[in-house]
């Protein structure tokens, strides 16, 4: 049984900026043997109503911009949005701690965006940088 902290998913750990310092490319080969989940949310629970659902509607949309949205997290969403509905209702700090963790691990409160740090792929040269480049001649056909 392991003790200590869970794993963290390596894209996880790049996007933080290699935290624990074993290399980034040890890191993305790490990642790109990890499961890629599906992208997207399915609709909101039924059994969400008030607060609970309006925090779905706009933490759903929100995620989805930012590219976090992923079909197995749908469940942590949905305590994300309770927990809320909760803290607001009954005010306790006990309810908002829970908030809270939930929260950072959606990457929701400022602290935890300002964590994650999302490399951009190189995509290659711009279009226009290839369109207005000087052409390179062929060579003559003997």
């Amino acid at each position: 049984m392991r003790t200590g902290r869970p794993r963290k998913p390596a894209a996880l750990a790049l996007a933080e900026g290699d935290t624990r310092k074993i290399g980034a490319n040890k890191l993305r080969e790490r990642a790109a043997k990890e499961p890629d989940a599906t992208h997207g949310y399915p609709p909101c629970p039924d059994h969400l109503s008030g607060r609970a659902r309006a925090a779905w509607d706009f933490l759903s949309a929100e995620l989805a911009d930012m590219q976090l949205d992923r079909r197995p997290d749908a469940l942590m969403l949905e305590g994300l949005c309770v927990a809320y509905a909760d803290a607001v209702e009954s005010g306790k700090g006990a309810d908002w701690m829970r908030f809270r963790a939930f929260a950072s691990d959606f990457g929701i409160s400022p602290v935890a965006r300002a964590r994650l740090v999302i490399e951009k792929k190189d995509e290659g040269p711009a279009l226009e940088d290839l369109l207005n480049a000087p052409r390179i001649p062929r060579p003559a056909v003997q």
